[in-house]
């Protein structure tokens, strides 16, 4: 956590953390933290491109 705060400013608890392989993993992990079965979520366009395939 020392190397986040001073490297990014971040002050953070290892239990706030999460590690993922990428971006597209990372959408589709948070998505389905926050979102349930059947949501709608608006996206702004232009977007990542892979963040719909997570949305469907």
């Amino acid at each position: 956590m020392d190397y986040l705060r001073v490297s990014r400013g971040v002050h953070c608890q290892s239990d706030q953390i999460l590690i993922t392989e990428g971006i597209h993993q990372a959408i589709d992990l948070v998505t389905r933290m926050l979102c349930d079965n059947g949501d709608l979520a608006w996206v702004e366009e232009p977007s990542y491109w892979g963040s719909a395939t997570c949305w469907r």
